[in-house]
């Protein structure tokens, strides 16, 4: 987290973002390819201000980053990519356009 644009702590902070591990995906999820994570819940300006049963959540899969990275550093850098990447779902770009945050 540290690691994050000053923008993007804030967007975590403000919104309660919660980052959850869970050990795998669920059977079935993400066709071929195992998903390293996903994002749920309101996002961007639906989170802010508004009270929800459920927060904006990231779920990161253990066992994805294991079987696709080699060393620590991969490991580290793979857990980067990936927050950023459903960070950008949060604050609403489409996964077409999510390379461009």
């Amino acid at each position: 987290m540290s690691r994050l644009p000053i923008f993007l702590r804030e967007a975590v902070q403000e919104a309660g973002i919660a980052v959850v591990a869970e050990k795998s995906p669920p059977p079935g999820e993400g066709g071929a390819e195992a998903p390293f994570a996903y994002f749920s819940g309101p996002s961007g300006a639906e989170a802010l201000g508004k009270e929800s049963p459920y927060p904006p959540t990231i779920v990161m899969f253990r066992s994805t980053f294991e079987s696709e990275c080699r060393t620590a550093a991969e490991f580290r850098e793979e857990i980067y990519r990936t927050l950023v990447h459903e960070l950008g779902h949060f604050l609403g770009f489409e996964e077409e356009s999510i390379e461009d945050v």
